[in-house]
């Protein structure tokens, strides 16, 4: 999850579709990340479709607490 260090990434781990579409809805999540021991590729195409159908929800107030958490050290 080294991704979340840099500026404007929201990377989530999604194992399940519930997961990858709370991560877009909830957190705006831009990067999607996928375990690579899942060799279930029905699986693994359901993930990606309920990431790519869902969309952020525009509660602007948790992102701006989710920008301030340095995933590194703890509050910004």
């Amino acid at each position: 999850m080294g991704a979340n260090k840099l500026k404007g990434i929201r990377a989530c781990l999604a194992n399940d579709e519930k997961v990858a579409t709370y991560a877009r809805v909830y957190d705006d999540c831009n990067v999607l990340c996928l375990v690579g021991w899942e060799s279930d590729e029905e699986k693994i195409s359901r993930i990606l479709e309920a990431w790519l159908s869902s969309e952020y929800d525009g509660n602007i107030d948790r992102l701006k607490m989710f920008d301030a958490f340095d995933v590194w050290g703890g509050k910004a």
